[in-house]
């Protein structure tokens, strides 16, 4: 971290970007707000500062409710029998997910938010940008997974057990976690990896220093995604349709063969009800 100037210098940095301001700057303990009065009639808590507090709050609020409750409701009795163990783990790793981000990001800045400066200190605000680069990063590597997961039970049910099974979906998880602390670890341990945002959430988010690092992560936070997201839904919808014309198919060919045009029209009525 500088600590001679409450800029950076923006070298490298694309023009709309401006420099950020480091954490000392504006922290609630910086001596400027003992020794200016001006800075101190600043600080005065406004009525927009207010609400930003409360549109906060109520997103943290919201965030933890839906995510615990989406957790109860996943683990119950009565959910549990309708869907497979594999996917239920990763949409609890997902839910997870959020309450971390809630409980780790969100709610740490709420004080920020009304007083618009930073109590905790550098360490945690350290700390806090590299779990928020990697929550977000692990979320989307968990998207992935579960797409491969619906891929498989889908385009390949018959291997789907022995590929896709539990150990090795929360093994994928975990080894998504690893990937993600580390690579932020990589961009936000070294000095000057993070800042704290005055125009956001209030909150301590990771800093790049250099366009090829902000290129590199976008690529692998975007690209990976969603090209493993069109392909695998892609290939699920048809496969699904195929499936669904091989059944018809099936279902009006063999009975005729079987039993005759009578057997054929019935099993053609069967096919043609809703299943849900």
């Amino acid at each position: 971290m500088h600590f001679d100037s409450g800029y950076m210098e923006s070298d490298g940095l694309p023009p709309t970007i401006p420099p950020p301001k480091w954490i000392h700057k504006v922290s609630c303990y910086n001596p400027r707000l003992v020794h200016d009065m001006n800075a101190v009639e600043d600080d005065i808590v406004s009525f927009g500062d207010v609400i930003k507090f409360f549109m906060l709050l109520l997103t943290t609020f919201l965030t933890l409710t839906f995510n615990t409750g989406f957790f109860i409701v996943l683990n119950s009795e009565y959910y549990s029998p309708w869907i497979k163990s594999q996917p239920k783990y990763l949409l609890g790793f997902l839910a997870i997910n959020d309450l971390a981000n809630g409980v780790l990001i969100l709610g740490f800045g709420m004080y920020p938010a009304m007083f618009e400066c930073w109590p905790y200190g550098q360490f945690f605000c350290q700390i806090q940008a590299l779990i928020h680069g990697a929550l977000t990063q692990q979320s989307a590597l968990i998207f992935m997974i579960l797409a491969a997961e619906r891929y498989m039970v889908s385009v390949y049910p018959l291997i789907y057990s022995s590929a896709c099974s539990s150990k090795v979906c929360i093994a994928a998880v975990i080894l998504s976690w690893v990937f993600s602390v580390s690579l932020y670890s990589m961009i936000i341990l070294p000095a000057d990896g993070f800042h704290f945002n005055v125009n956001g959430l209030m909150i301590c988010e990771p800093f790049y220093l250099s366009n090829n690092v902000l290129i590199v992560t976008s690529c692998l936070f975007y690209f990976p995604t969603t090209m493993a997201l069109m392909y695998t839904y892609g290939t699920i919808f048809h496969s699904t349709k195929v499936r669904a014309r091989y059944k018809k198919v099936v279902f009006s060919t063999f009975p005729r063969f079987a039993a005759g045009d009578a057997a054929a029209k019935q099993a053609e009525k069967i096919f043609k009800q809703p299943t849900f």
